[in-house]
């Protein structure tokens, strides 16, 4: 038998393999051993692995290793083109609505990639969320298919869309991103349909494990490193750091989080020049430093952390106006020895000053 006619499904057809689902809209297979010729016209896009068909005929293929047979959605002209990739998946978020759980739970590990797919902000063609959202909802009509995926798939974090504009919202995720990277790095980040399948929000996960910085009242000598810190880059680097006034510095415990520290930032279109012609362009709210880092006896690592998030001002830590200020900050740093020797100094002296005030108490 030709190629051609294999182009149709029919019970013999050998790109066939196991029968997962034969309903009366929808008919799901895995997929044979047997290739598929390259030089078929139904052949869309550089996926192989699986197929669609529409009406019997092969429309276009997958990038899942199973065979799809849906009955046409409307009436279509006679030659019944091959469909481009959008439309494809399109179709298959059409066949997952009317998937059992068993077989959503095969086709869905498949899309791993996408899991974490937002949805759309608005209407939008060829979207992978409504597929991806479809199949956990499919899974999760049935208990015991939920508990055999928990059973081989126990970790994973929902990151639900944020809000535009919620500075809040928009630092617990970088927290909680962070804390993730530390304690929990082969956790997939997916969306908010596996809040079917009973997974926490990464927000949530990050709080019941204590991974969000907890805040500390900083002791006399902390206080007083503090204080250094902000004489330091005064002296040192000028309006380099382009902040006015001196961002609040906030101490907490940040042991556990993945973070050294935090810099609390809002947009701002109009921002301060500094000295070396670069714009800042964030405002810096509060910073946050480790307080086991301002315990330590050199000021080494409260500095460098300290200096990196004011250097935030100037953009992300991807952001080339970031990388650039941070680059003449320790290039100002390393040329100005006397600065770091009083720096020193005055972190000794903090030491000193608070057992006195201690004895004194």
């Amino acid at each position: 038998m030709g190629d051609g006619n294999k182009a149709f499904c029919y019970p013999e057809n050998p790109w066939l393999g196991e029968p997962l689902d034969t309903l009366e809209r929808v008919s799901v297979y895995a997929r044979s051993q047997v290739p598929i010729p390259a030089h078929l016209p139904f052949v869309v896009g550089r996926h192989t692995d699986g197929l669609l068909f529409l009406g019997h005929q092969a429309r276009g293929t997958l990038p899942i290793p199973f065979v799809i047979s849906m009955d046409p959605v409307r009436t279509e002209q006679r030659d019944r083109p091959a469909l481009y990739d959008f439309q494809v998946v399109d179709a298959l978020g059409d066949a997952a609505l009317h998937m059992s759980a068993a077989t959503a739970a095969r086709v869905l590990p498949f899309l791993r990639a996408k899991w974490r797919a937002a949805p759309p902000r608005s209407f939008a063609v060829g979207s992978w969320s409504n597929v991806v959202t479809r199949l956990a909802h499919r899974i999760a009509r049935d208990p015991e298919v939920v508990r055999a995926w928990r059973a081989e798939r126990p970790l994973a974090l929902v990151c639900e869309p944020l809000r535009r504009g919620d500075v809040h919202a928009g630092n617990r995720r970088r927290q909680a991103l962070a804390w993730a990277r530390h304690a929990a790095p082969g956790a997939p980040r997916v969306q908010a349909a596996f809040l079917r399948l009973g997974y926490p929000r990464i927000e949530e996960a990050c709080e019941q494990a204590g991974g969000f910085p907890a805040p500390i009242t900083p002791s006399t000598v902390i206080q007083r490193r503090l204080l250094a810190l902000d004489a330091f880059a005064e002296e040192a680097l000028g309006d380099l750091l382009a902040s006015s006034p001196v961002p609040r510095v906030n101490v907490m415990d940040l042991h556990g989080s993945g973070w050294r520290g935090i810099a609390e930032t809002v947009h701002e279109s109009n921002g301060v020049w500094s000295r070396t012609g670069r714009r800042a362009r964030r405002r810096i709210l509060s910073l946050t430093l480790d307080n086991e880092a301002l315990q330590a006896e050199l000021p080494a690592s409260s500095l460098a952390t300290y200096i990196h998030e004011r250097c935030h001002a100037f953009g992300g830590d991807e952001s080339a106006g970031f990388s650039a200020a941070l680059t003449d900050a320790i290039g100002l740093i390393a040329a100005n020895q006397p600065a770091l020797t009083r720096l020193k100094e005055a972190w000794r002296a903090a030491t000193d000053a608070g057992e006195h005030d201690e004895t004194d108490g």
